[in-house]
C-alpha cells in the first residue's frame, strides 16, 4: 500500500532498521527528492490518500510545468478534486500559497498552465471541501456564522463557497470580509454575484486589513453621496452611475469642493453647447473655469462681464467661456 510504504520510506529512525531489514531496495536512492517531516508527523493520519499522492507527485516534480490533466491521469483522479487537494494543502501549511503572486501573473491561453496557475484558480470549492475548511477552522466556522446574520437568510452551499474563496483565492481576512458584507448590505446589495465583484476588487486592491477596509469603505460612501448629490441638482434619472460619472461626482465634490450652484451652471453651459448631458462636458467645463480661477457663480458671472480680447475679430463675447477648443476632444465623454 502507497500509505504504508510512504510511512515506512520518510520515517527517519526507522528507514535505519528498514534498510537494515533489507525492506527497502537502497539501489533506488542513486535518484530520489526529500520529503518534509511535518507530512509524518503531523498529518499522515490526517490526510486523504488521493491528498498524500498529490503531494507526492509536487514534490517529485517541483520546478516542473505540470498541467492538471497530465496529473489527473498520472494519479487517477479528476483535476478538480486535485485543486481541491491542493488548495487543502496550502491552507494547513504543506504547501505554499501563493495568492498574490498568481493574481499577477498572466499566462497565455495557448501556453501550458502550472498546476499552481490553472484555469481551476477562481473555481469554487465544492461541498466536501466547505465542509474541512469549517470544521477544521474556528475562524471560516465563524465567518459563516456571522455571515447568515449579516445577510439574514441562511447560507447555501455556493454561498458558503464564494465567502471561503474570498478567503482564499482573493486573500481578504475573515474580518474584512464582514465588513465588506456590512458594507453592501447597508447599500441594498445583498446579491452574492455583486458581493463577490466587490470582494475580488479588494482582493485586487490589497485590503487585507480593517484599517484599509475602513478607508476603503470611507471612500465609497463619500462617493455614493456625491453621485447622490450629483443626481438630484442635475434631476437625473434614479439609476447606478457609470464608473465616469462616479469618478467625476466625487471629484467635484469631495475633492475639489466645488459648488453645487457652480455645477449646476457647468451643466447648463453643457446643454447649451452640447445639446444633452454629459458628464465629461461638465468636467472639461469646471477644469477650464478652474484654470481661470472661478471658484463661484459670482466670480463667474464677474467674468462674464470681462471683454475677450483674443476672439474680438470674431465678435465673441466671453459668455461663450472660451472652451469650444478645449471640448473639441471631448466627444468620447459624450
Amino acid at each position: 500500500m502507497l500509505f504504508v510504504y510512504t510511512k515506512k520510506l520518510i520515517v527517519g529512525k526507522q528507514l535505519k532498521i528498514y534498510m537494515e531489514n533489507s525492506f527497502v531496495n537502497c539501489k533506488n536512492f542513486n535518484v530520489a527528492f526529500a520529503v518534509p517531516n511535518l507530512l509524518v508527523d503531523d498529518y499522515i493520519d490526517s490526510l486523504s490518500l488521493l491528498q498524500i499522492k498529490v503531494f507526492l507527485y509536487i514534490l517529485r516534480h517541483s520546478g516542473e510545468t505540470k498541467a492538471f490533466d497530465e496529473m489527473a491521469n498520472t494519479i487517477k483522479s479528476s483535476p478538480c478534486e486535485i485543486k481541491n487537494s491542493i488548495d487543502f494543502l496550502k491552507n494547513i501549511g504543506l504547501l505554499k500559497n501563493e495568492t498574490d503572486e498568481r493574481k499577477k501573473l498572466k499566462v497565455n491561453s495557448s501556453q501550458k498552465k502550472s498546476i499552481y496557475e490553472t484555469e481551476f484558480k477562481y473555481q469554487k470549492p465544492n461541498p466536501s471541501f466547505v465542509v474541512e475548511r469549517m470544521t477544521g477552522s474556528k475562524e471560516i466556522a465563524f465567518l459563516m456564522q456571522e455571515a447568515q446574520v449579516i445577510l439574514g437568510r441562511p447560507l447555501s452551499n455556493i454561498d458558503s463557497a464564494t465567502l471561503i474563496m474570498f478567503h482564499d483565492t482573493d486573500g481578504l481576512p475573515v474580518g474584512v470580509i464582514l465588513m465588506l458584507l456590512q458594507y453592501t448590505v447597508s447599500i441594498g446589495k445583498k446579491s452574492m454575484k455583486y458581493i463577490e465583484k466587490v470582494a475580488a476588487s479588494w482582493g485586487t486592491e490589497g485590503i487585507d486589513s480593517i484599517k484599509k477596509a475602513e478607508k476603503k469603505i470611507k471612500s465609497l460612501q463619500d462617493s455614493n453621496e456625491a453621485w447622490g448629490k450629483i443626481r438630484a441638482l442635475l434631476q437625473l434619472e434614479n439609476r447606478a452611475p457609470t464608473a465616469r460619472e462616479m469618478e467625476c461626482c466625487n471629484n467635484w465634490v469631495n475633492n475639489l469642493k466645488v459648488p453645487l450652484d457652480l455645477i449646476k451652471e457647468a451643466y447648463d453651459v453643457c446643454i447649451n453647447l452640447k445639446g444633452k448631458y454629459a458628464v465629461g462636458y461638465i468636467d472639461a467645463i469646471l477644469k477650464d473655469w478652474s484654470n481661470k480661477k472661478i471658484r463661484t457663480v459670482s466670480e463667474l458671472k464677474k467674468y462674464k462681464k470681462i471683454p475677450d480680447v483674443s476672439n474680438k475679430k470674431n465678435n465673441k463675447s466671453a459668455s461663450s467661456y472660451n472652451i469650444d477648443n478645449y471640448l473639441s476632444d471631448m466627444d468620447s465623454f459624450a
